[in-house]
């Protein structure tokens, strides 16, 4: 006997559509099936009509009063991490270069950079929780439509 937890529906680089079995929720199944898709289909930022209709213009709306702070509260958080990194006891030159690594590996996250459109909303709020940029309590004030698809994909 055959049991489908999880499954993705993909169009070119789209991700269209993607369902978890009830039961099944909350165990990170849709987190690591994204992050699948991402990593092998390339479709960063590209959920097609999993997002659709998921969030209102509210939601846009406050999206972009937020996202300044949440990034210079995860900012801060990244300096005080390399001040910590540099006040260790290693050579210069070490912590030079483990600081240059973390920094280019930092620079890719949400929390520091990303793309700022609508069409991307749900996309970046799930990256901005999955890189700890921000937890699912910041999302609050949301509708309950986003908070439920960011929700079933973290």
């Amino acid at each position: 006997m055959q049991f489908r937890l999880a499954f993705m529906g993909i169009d070119g680089q789209k991700l269209e559509m993607l369902f978890i079995a009830v039961e099944e929720r909350g165990k990170c199944l849709g987190k690591k099936l994204l992050r699948y898709g991402i990593e092998n289909f390339e479709f960063r930022g590209r959920l097609g009509a999993l997002q659709e209709q998921r969030f209102t213009k509210k939601d846009w709306m406050l999206f972009r009063n937020k996202i300044g702070d949440w990034q210079e509260a995860y900012m801060d958080r990244l300096n005080k991490e390399y001040i910590e990194l540099l006040s260790e006891d290693a050579n210069p030159s070490e912590k030079f270069w483990r600081l240059d690594r973390r920094i280019k590996e930092d620079r890719k996250k949400t929390g520091v950079h990303l793309e700022m459109s609508r069409s991307n909303l749900v996309y970046n709020i799930i990256s901005l929780i999955s890189d700890s940029a921000i937890s699912f309590e910041d999302l609050e004030e949301f509708s309950d439509e986003l908070k439920e698809t960011v929700k079933c994909l973290c």
